[in-house]
């Protein structure tokens, strides 16, 4: 190894830098991929081709679903579409391209997650978060798409349960109708003894 650094003429110093860069690069390299496996779905958009749109924007509020789902496979091939997020989305709502998809019958695998912290006075006249409901699940739905219709897909947690809605918006969001819902369990944790006295917000 130092026959090695003396022939490239750098200092133990360098190769550190150069290692620990390397080591960073790799781990993201990893990170990222490791969500993504075997052959990722592809679709060239056609002229009856459907439309999922992504999170809404600028701001998603809680009537487009408060949790945030990905479509992590699309008939058994890999994605890793964001179809809903909360919150701000602004830039990114309007520079994420809608997911194309082939009229017709599709199993779409959604990973849901959600955080819903709650604050409140910890003791001592302290504030702060007593009580947490997180969730997680995998569902998989099988869902009809119609040609040149546009969808958007959103769930809510209701108790111990995630409530997922698909809404056609052909004609804009204000005269969206629903299409399907599904209810599944959130995989969550949830301790009431740990919440605040008004309950959970």
């Amino acid at each position: 190894m130092s026959v090695i650094i003396r022939g490239l003429g750098l200092k133990p110093q360098a190769v550190t830098k150069i290692a620990v860069i390397f080591g960073i690069v790799a781990t993201v390299i990893l990170l990222c991929d490791g969500c993504v496996v075997g052959p990722k779905y592809n679709y060239a958009q056609q002229r009856d081709s459907a439309v999922l749109e992504g999170p809404a924007g600028p701001i998603q509020g809680p009537e487009d679903g408060s949790c945030s789902i990905m479509i992590s496979q699309l008939d058994g091939m890999a994605d890793g579409f964001t179809a809903s997020h909360r919150g701000l989305n602004w830039p990114v709502s309007a520079l994420k391209k809608p997911l194309y998809i082939a009229p017709g019958k599709h199993a779409l695998v959604l990973t849901i997650s959600d955080i819903d912290e709650v604050y409140g006075n910890v003791g001592h006249g302290e504030v702060g978060e007593t009580g947490a409901y997180t969730s997680g699940a995998k569902p998989t739905v099988t869902v009809d798409f119609a040609a040149n219709h546009v969808y958007r897909i959103g769930a809510n947690l209701e108790g111990g349960a995630i409530v997922i809605v698909l809404w056609d918006e052909t004609d804009g969001p204000k005269t969206r109708s629903r299409v399907a819902t599904w209810t599944v369990d959130s995989n969550g944790g949830y301790s009431p003894s740990a919440l605040p006295s008004h309950g959970r917000k």
